[in-house]
């Protein structure tokens, strides 16, 4: 799994390429941790995760991006805001699976 990410004004934006698994999925927390989550939120309040590229994503995968969903709600006050764009087809089966589409931000 390769991680790019790209800053705009107080937005991150990271395209993940590759799978999104048990061996990944803990760099995609770190990453995020240390770039989003965990950081003065003056300088980053949107992130969007890009998921185009993620041919699989298990439940390992999963937890993250319910774990990023859910640390971004609990900051909401503080102006945090959390979207998946273009979500592969693997992916946007296994939200609408799970009923993620019901509370996550998806742009396709």
């Amino acid at each position: 799994m390769t991680i790019e990410e790209q800053r705009l004004n107080d937005t991150l934006y990271v395209k993940v390429i590759g799978k999104l698994d048990t061996n990944t999925s803990p760099d995609l927390e770190n990453f995020l941790n240390k770039h989003f989550l965990n950081v003065n939120i003056n300088l980053v309040h949107n992130l969007i995760l890009d998921l185009s590229e993620v041919p699989y994503i298990s439940s390992a995968g999963l937890r993250v991006v319910i774990y990023v969903y859910k640390t971004t709600l609990a900051k909401a006050d503080k102006g945090l805001t959390f979207e998946i764009r273009n979500p592969s087809d693997f992916c946007m089966q296994v939200f609408e699976t799970i009923g993620a589409t019901a509370f996550l931000k998806i742009t396709v």
